[in-house]
């Protein structure tokens, strides 16, 4: 049985979360876009269809290239401790 150093597992977890991150938080923001369009036009009538949807995948895309570098600088500054 082989035995898996758990700093290259953390690091290849992180590489692997950013992908899922930058796509969740844009699908997040795209639906999330569309259903307030949605209650706008049923609830009040008014027709905003594509406004909150380009505003909340907008916000979407911030937030997931947002993560993206959260999870660079957790990376390089974990990269630095093991370096001293």
């Amino acid at each position: 049985m082989a035995v898996f150093d758990k700093a290259l597992l953390r690091t290849v977890w992180r590489a692997s979360a950013i992908g899922w991150f930058f796509v969740l938080a844009t699908a997040v923001g795209y639906f999330m876009g569309k259903g307030v369009d949605y209650a706008m036009e049923n609830w009040f009538g008014w027709h905003t269809k594509p406004v909150f949807m380009i505003i909340f995948l907008i916000l979407g895309i911030v937030t997931g290239f947002r993560e993206l570098f959260k999870i660079a600088k957790t990376m390089r500054n974990e990269s630095d401790k093991k370096d001293l």
